[in-house]
């Protein structure tokens, strides 16, 4: 691993991930302090983003994956909403955390 442009993408991975476990950690604080009790584990919800990520990342993916390539970071990192007005990622941590 000495090529330049694989570790700087490497890195690049990683701060994404970062930056979602972020969000996560900052959404579920925000709801904590708003009295939603949480009915799943904190270590579930990380995951369950996590592989949603993976997973879209993966639906656009031509033979590389990259998770900074993932349409639903626009929705966990940006707030983007769908043309419906519902974020994908509160939809997601909403069915996570009561289910």
């Amino acid at each position: 691993m000495n090529d330049p442009d694989e570790i700087t993408a490497i890195k690049l991975e990683i701060r994404v991930l970062q930056d979602v476990i972020n969000a996560v950690d900052t959404r579920l604080r925000a709801l904590e302090r708003s009295g939603v009790k949480l009915r799943a584990p904190r270590p579930l919800v990380y995951a369950t983003v996590i592989y949603e990520v993976i997973a879209s990342a993966a639906k656009t993916s031509c033979g590389t994956l990259r998770l900074v390539r993932a349409p639903i970071l626009d929705s966990i990192l940006d707030g983007v909403e769908i043309p419906d007005g519902v974020n994908l990622f509160d939809r997601l941590l909403e069915i996570t955390i009561t289910n």
